[in-house]
């Protein structure tokens, strides 16, 4: 293949040694370099003209987005999401599933080597792997568009059209666009007009040749961003509009703009700071956008690292269950799926009806579908279209939940509970243990122990109780629950050998210590919850998962200003922090520094 017709970004030159050797190039250093940066003209991979407005943003240029690299790779599910949908806008009405299907070992490959394959900030680690998956998913795409049954849904396009060279640029100046998610810039049309050189007529082989080069594009692949005007401060600049709408999709939706959004850009309409809001809260409604916000929470949240409670021994749940609960019941292996199920339908159930975090972390609202959970609970199922209450505030917020109470073997390890809700609702990021403890159980001898006393016995020395004493506290107040999640009244020391040991008093009284320092006591999780909002330490982790989660990097000092709004959003409502994300300056301004 004469590869010297391919014009790519500078940035882009170690993917581009990659996959000539993928098409099979004569020279890779026969592939033309473009200008790239925010003026470049460019072929694929150099920037187009940019359009749209300058938008200061509501914290002023002193707020940006400080990750510093130009381009961001798209993850494993954002590359599936878009080539769905822009087969979709190619082809017009198509069935997503058929596509996928015949994607589905590749799509597989590229999310489990996800992190593996991943290039640096740069690009610059560009990994043969990603390079191999990605160029074999742009041929596997190119071809089925190009499908004999698939070709006239194509050149619907060329309606009219005589010559093929004018067919084939109505071809690409509808795909590249939208694979680009911009104009295409008049270097990058030429380039890829020179890729079908047949003239006699519309060649379906070269056709698919030149959709395997925009789908291996960086242009595709990563999110560009030049930013446009004058620089805000030194090497900061505003987003122009596709840029913003990329943003704004990617972060509601992990996929390309949709043609109302790719209108809005062209017309300059998203420099409006209503108009931003509105489609954002318009793609977060839709059924991407909802699976984008419960992939939030459980992230946030750590669900998916729910303990399995068919891993507490048989003979350990035969004693810890109230009667009427078979501990060999047929739905125990389905429990842990239920409970993540169950708190993200609470979560979800209270951001779509616009409440605050602290109305989901002490709500009493109980959403339990699972026959067994809900007899763990002692209450009747519910959902989020019926949902009950817990009656005399037994459940109060999301953390007295069997996702988060779960635990393994035959007692409750309240370190393990207080290190997790430290880690997720506070955003303290504590260290592991540096050691893999077993299961906790009982001692069959001796005078019968509680966990809590366990506990203190086994971190008493100064090295442990050094990181201990920040979260064993969290754990101590939630030991009105055992470790199958049910709620208790008195603590059964239990072991194989001798049974029923005995039941002791529980002493939930304790200092989460949050702040770290404040010695305040407290005796119940809703006493907790409340303690902690008052202590804003839960509202600013909110705000700073959000501004990851939209800006896909860890949030920075530059981010200061951004995170002081989003909290004060966040006394409206949850939903309101992840609309006003999109006001902000780390949002619409991107730094070069």
């Amino acid at each position: 293949m004469d590869c010297g017709r391919i014009k790519v970004g500078a940035g882009a030159w170690l993917m581009v040694m990659g996959l000539a050797s993928l098409l099979g190039c004569d020279d890779p250093a026969l592939l033309m370099v473009g200008e790239g940066g925010a003026s470049g003209s460019g072929g694929v991979g150099g920037s187009a003209g940019m359009r749209g407005a300058s938008t200061g943003g509501v914290c002023g240029a002193s707020s940006f987005d400080s990750a510093n690299e130009g381009w961001r790779r798209l993850s494993a599910l954002q590359i599936e999401n878009t080539l769905l949908d822009l087969s979709a806008a190619v082809l017009g009405d198509i069935n997503r599933n058929t596509i996928r299907e015949s994607l589905a070992l590749l799509l597989s490959e590229l999310t489990k080597g996800d992190t593996e394959y991943a290039l640096s900030q740069a690009g610059e680690n560009a990994g043969a792997a990603f390079v191999g998956l990605t160029f074999d998913l742009a041929m596997a795409v190119s071809r089925i568009w190009t499908k004999p049954e698939q070709q006239s849904r194509l050149l619907r396009l060329c309606d009219g059209v005589v010559l093929a060279t004018d067919c084939v640029g109505r071809v690409i100046d509808h795909v590249v666009p939208l694979a680009f998610r911009r104009p295409i810039s008049t270097g990058e049309r030429q380039a890829l007009m020179a890729i079908h050189s047949d003239t006699a007529g519309v060649n379906p082989d070269q056709l698919w040749e030149l959709f395997t080069v925009i789908l291996t594009s960086p242009e595709f692949l990563y999110r560009m961003e030049h930013g446009t005007g004058p620089a805000l401060v030194p090497d900061v600049y505003a987003l122009d509009g596709f840029e913003i709408a990329s943003r704004i999709s990617y972060y509601a939706t992990d996929s390309m703009p949709d043609e109302t959004l790719r209108r809005l850009a062209q017309d300059g309409a998203l420099a409006d700071a209503e108009q931003r809001k509105e489609q954002l809260s318009r793609l977060m409604d839709d059924a991407q956008g909802r699976a984008k916000v419960t992939s939030f929470f459980d992230a946030w949240l750590q669900f998916s690292t729910a303990a399995d409670p068919a891993e507490v021994p048989l003979w350990a749940r035969k004693l810890l269950l109230r009667p009427g609960i078979a501990a060999d019941d047929a739905g125990w292996p389905e429990l842990r799926t239920a409970a993540r199920f169950e708190s993200l339908t609470l979560a979800n159930l209270h951001l779509w009806n616009d409440q605050s975090l602290d109305d989901l972390m002490t709500t009493n609202l109980n959403v339990t579908s699972h026959p067994l959970l809900a007899q763990l609970y002692g209450v009747s199922t519910a959902d989020a279209d019926n949902p009950g209450v817990f009656d005399n505030g037994d459940r109060p917020g999301l953390f007295t939940r069997a996702a988060t109470l779960f635990q393994r073997g035959s007692r409750t390890n309240p370190g393990k509970r207080g290190f997790r809700i430290r880690n997720t609702l506070l955003c303290e990021d504590v260290p592991p243990h540096p050691i893999a403890f077993p299961a906790p159980s009982y001692p069959s001898t001796g005078a019968p122990v509680g966990s809590r006393s366990m506990t203190e016995l086994e971190v008493g020395s100064p090295t442990c109780l050094s990181c201990h004493n920040f979260f064993d506290g969290i754990g101590f107040i939630f030991e009105g629950y055992d470790n199958l999640a049910q709620r208790r009244q008195v603590e059964k020391v239990i072991t194989e050998d001798a049974g029923l040991r005995a039941e002791l008093a529980i002493n939930a009284v304790a200092a989460p210590q949050v702040p770290i320092g404040d010695d305040t006591t407290v005796g119940d999780p809703l006493g907790l919850m409340k303690h902690m909002f008052m202590s804003g330490a839960v509202d600013a982790c909110f705000a700073k998962r959000v501004l990851e989660h939209a800006m896909e990097r860890t949030a920075s000092d530059e981010d200061a200003c951004t995170l002081s709004t989003l909290v004060e959003s966040g006394d409206v409502s949850m939903r309101q922090v992840f609309v006003d994300m999109v006001q902000s300056g780390s949002f619409l301004q991107r730094s070069f520094r």
